[in-house]
């Protein structure tokens, strides 16, 4: 199958896991965007999980990259809805509160990819 394909379907499984944290987690206004923040803490988890795993089983082209990496971790994780949300927060004045949710997503998400590394690491 086309990596393209892989990618698609990926990247819908990622979106409804995504959606369904929205769902769970619902955006109140003027309150911290749990959703949105811990779908991109658990998908930056699962980047370096599949990442380590992948780079240590499979080659650089193995259709699962195309289909868990690209597809659906970047379908469940999304930057887009992060920025809106900033934004949203800063038009409501809560400036702190925006301020401490770009800049802590940004810092858990890295720690997160480093973390699933390590957790690929123990798994090999």
């Amino acid at each position: 199958m086309p990596n393209f394909l892989w990618i698609a379907i990926g990247g819908a499984l990622g979106s409804l896991v995504r959606y369904s944290f929205s769902l769970a987690l619902p955006l109140e206004t003027g309150t911290f965007p749990k959703g949105t923040f811990l779908s991109n803490l658990v998908a930056s988890v699962l980047v370096g999980v599949i990442a380590g795993l992948l780079i240590s089983k499979f080659n650089e082209e193995h259709w699962l990259k195309y289909f868990l990496l690209i597809g659906f971790c970047g379908g469940f994780s999304t930057f887009s809805s992060y920025a809106l949300e900033i934004y949203k927060l800063n038009l409501n004045g809560t400036y702190f509160l925006a301020f401490s949710y770009a800049v802590g997503s940004v810092l858990a998400s890295v720690l997160a990819v480093f973390c699933g590394f390590w957790i690929a690491k123990i798994l090999n």
